[in-house]
């Protein structure tokens, strides 16, 4: 059977520690919450350079592909303007 609470102020020590411990512990995770998003954000940032770093690499193929067609060392014979 349940025990009768005969002293309030040892019960409301009681949950009032368990409410410390429980802040205590919402603000631990908040910190760590913080030290990931910080993190993921570097991340996110790494990838978007990367990311515009293949873009540019991509934007420079086709230049590139057309150089080699109109070199003079190209497998394909050029046309004559008339």
């Amino acid at each position: 059977m349940e025990e009768q609470v005969t002293d309030i102020s040892k019960v409301l020590h009681g949950i009032t520690e368990e409410m410390r411990l429980l802040r205590e512990t919402v603000n631990q995770q908040y910190a760590e919450i913080i030290k990931l998003n910080r993190n993921i954000n570097a991340l996110n940032l790494q990838i978007r350079k990367k990311d515009m770093e293949l873009t540019n690499h991509g934007n420079a193929w086709p230049s590139m592909k057309t150089l080699i067609r109109t070199s003079n060392n190209s497998s394909t014979p050029q046309t004559r303007s008339v």
